[in-house]
């Protein structure tokens, strides 16, 4: 008899822990749904992730949370920052090219993701003579992502020059949508959001 009370005590406990963990198992899929929810992430299947990119596992709820609120306090959208290009060159009637580069942080080092940075590039053409000096034209604009980027993809980049009027300064700005993709109780979930950034470059005497 007592040994049937101790089989019957032992299988109510197993019952009883086995509901717990159903029950915090439906409670963290409620918690994704919900965090999925309110940041529009998408659920897609294994063999929508593109060639090469591997997914950032996200181990619960709260560091998809964690992960997503950091990135969404980034200021995305705004870093236009006057920057002077030095031209040091001495020779006179001179022409040299310069790349210039403007980069935005889009994520913060936290969990087992690293710095991924949003960039707009342009080629510059540069004329000096004596004390003067002009910017010519630009070639070979565009936007790209550097960094840790396993886990992102860059889509519809768009990449634009102005020169000033006067030839002393161009304005540089880039524009693209980011897919970030993540991996969380064995679902594949897709962030995108769009980044831009943009900045001057100016010549300097």
């Amino acid at each position: 008899m007592k040994k049937l009370i101790i089989v019957l005590v032992s299988f109510m406990f197993i019952l009883f822990f086995a509901s717990c963990i159903t029950n915090n198992e439906i409670d963290e899929m409620k918690r994704i749904d919900e965090i999925s929810n309110r940041y529009n992430l998408k659920t897609i299947k294994k063999d929508e992730i593109p060639k090469n990119i591997i997914p950032i596992k996200v181990e619960n709820s709260f560091e998809l949370e964690y992960l997503l609120k950091e990135i969404s306090k980034t200021n995305l959208n705004k870093s236009n920052v006057r920057f002077e290009l030095t031209n040091k060159l001495t020779t006179k009637g001179y022409t040299s090219y310069y790349t210039a580069k403007f980069s935005k942080k889009i994520t913060k080092n936290n969990l087992n993701i690293a710095n991924i940075y949003f960039n707009v590039m342009a080629d510059l053409k540069i004329f000096k003579d004596g004390s003067f000096g002009e910017i010519l034209s630009y070639s070979n604009e565009r936007c790209s992502l550097t960094g840790w980027t396993l886990a992102a993809k860059l889509e519809y980049p768009k990449a634009s020059v102005e020169i000033s009027s006067d030839k002393q300064s161009a304005t540089l700005r880039g524009s693209g949508t980011v897919n970030l993709y993540l991996l969380i109780q064995n679902l594949i979930k897709l962030y995108s959001y769009d980044v831009s950034v943009s900045g001057t470059y100016k010549i300097n005497y």
